[in-house]
């Protein structure tokens, strides 16, 4: 289940649970934020594995498990949606 909250700017921040199984919705601009692997077009879909240093950073970050690419990438939130969510 995603929960979705709101930062002091009104912007929507999404959260997910260990075990959410996500699909990447696609880059949107993140400052100082950069997939350095290349492979971001092939993250379809992947396993939430818990938030990357707690969930105090201004870009909610995920450790994520993409299975097409078989390999765990820092994520953020914003670059996700739940695999079951239209």
């Amino acid at each position: 289940m995603v929960y979705h909250d709101v930062d002091d700017k009104g912007a929507e921040i999404r959260r997910f649970n260990k075990g959410d199984l996500v699909v990447f919705t696609g880059h949107r601009y993140s400052p100082d934020f950069v997939y350095h692997d290349g492979f971001e077009d092939d993250y379809h879909l992947g396993i939430v594995l818990g938030p990357v240093g707690g969930l105090t950073h201004p870009y909610i970050i995920y450790h994520v498990y993409w299975f097409r690419v078989g390999r765990i990438v820092h994520t953020i939130a914003s670059h996700m949606k739940l695999a079951d969510e239209p």
